[in-house]
């Protein structure tokens, strides 16, 4: 079931989930003003039972900050207490480098 949003914030989430398996894309920045709306669209899938693998394409993301960091490590954490699959999908060259930057390239999962 697609969900998305944009809330007058430089973001947008698309969520679509079919079967076992969905996939957060997301575009814009990731920052105070915006960690929000991403978390709940994430919490939002940590809800759902059948749920095996989530991917969250970073590919349309232009800025993120350490707010966003910290959304992408709760989501890891939460998802795997449930045995979820998490990984990202084509992070842009500005969130690339703040992972390689704060060492969570190689800790989290990337495609």
């Amino acid at each position: 079931m697609p969900f998305v949003t944009d809330f007058d914030q430089p973001l947008s989430i698309d969520v679509s989930h079919t079967g076992p398996d969905a996939v957060v894309t997301v575009a814009g920045e990731i920052d105070p003003h915006t960690a929000a709306p991403l978390t709940e669209a994430l919490d939002e899938l940590a809800g759902t039972d059948d749920l095996q693998r989530v991917v969250l394409d970073l590919s349309g993301v232009t800025f993120v900050d350490s707010s966003g960091l910290r959304v992408l490590l709760t989501a890891r954490e939460r998802f795997a207490d449930r045995d979820v699959r998490f990984s990202l999908r084509s992070p842009s060259e500005p969130v690339r480098r703040l992972l390689e930057i704060t060492d969570l390239l190689a800790r989290l999962d990337v495609e």
